[in-house]
């Protein structure tokens, strides 16, 4: 049997076909010890997939816990033991706000979710709203486990609709359910509206909401995702001329600051 320094000559270089094969009970034996090296435990790690010893889960589940542990081994477990209910109260104790390893406080967020603990759901909402991608994904994934095992009503009683991230979990389960989202165009939040427009998708929708939207930001909201779906730069200036060429102030851009590629700047 080979051992890991050939399997994983440098970080980086994983022969993940061959650690998929490789004794399970030896893998874990690897990954328990934290005197090897985090980049080869890593792998070591995610090659248990869907095949954890169990006479080796309570040790994996004390490295998970071990905030002096790598963060990218402790991620790579919570992938493969984290479903298991001990570590439930772990996961919710208030310590876990103060964890700093990088993307662990994302990660155990997700987790919680994928477990389905319905007490993540504002953390879980507020992530889903991360202007950071990795963010994004690991807020929406524990929202749609909790919605998997809960429903979307029971998740939607936790939220509220008082914060813009909740609101953003409404208008994401509307669009899921294939219902009209431009009502979203307005809203008081241009997070919740910029999300909206990149989720409209019915031009004659959009064409009918210019008519009724009570806000000039919504009008430009509904122009800009029409825009986006038809590409016809004609009808664009001529829904924006009819609109009298409107500006929207944002915060810290002045007059000075806007350009001819600014809408409505001369020329």
């Amino acid at each position: 049997m080979p051992d890991m320094e050939t399997l994983i000559p440098s970080a980086g270089r994983a022969d993940t076909d061959a650690l998929r094969a490789y004794d399970a009970d030896e893998l874990a034996r690897y990954v328990a010890e934290p005197s090897h090296p985090w980049w080869r435990r890593t792998p070591c790690a995610q090659a248990l997939a869907g095949r954890v010893p169990e006479a080796w889960a309570g040790a994996l589940l004390d490295r998970v816990r071990d905030a002096g542990d790598a963060g990218e081994v402790r991620r790579a477990l919570l992938d493969i033991v984290g479903d298991r209910p001990e570590l439930l109260p772990w996961l919710r104790h208030e310590d876990r706000r103060l964890e700093t390893s990088y993307r662990m406080p994302e990660a155990l967020v997700r987790t919680r979710g994928l477990i389905g603990d319905l007490t993540v759901a504002g953390e879980a909402a507020t992530l889903a709203a991360d202007p950071w991608r990795h963010g994004q994904e690991a807020g929406e994934a524990a929202l749609d486990a909790l919605v998997e095992r809960h429903g979307a009503e029971a998740v939607m009683a936790r939220l509220g609709e008082d914060r813009p991230e909740d609101r953003l979990f409404r208008l994401r389960m509307r669009f899921q359910a294939g219902e009209d989202v431009t009502y979203a165009l307005a809203d008081p939040d241009r997070l919740v509206g910029h999300r909206a427009h990149t989720l409209a998708h019915d031009a004659g929708r959009l064409r009918a909401y210019l008519t009724e939207a009570p806000t000039t930001e919504a009008r430009l909201w509904a122009v800009l995702a029409l825009h986006e779906l038809t590409e016809d730069l004609d009808e664009t200036r001529a829904l924006y001329e009819a609109l009298g060429r409107p500006r929207v102030e944002v915060p810290g851009l002045d007059e000075r600051s806007c350009t001819s590629t600014c809408p409505g700047a001369s020329g």
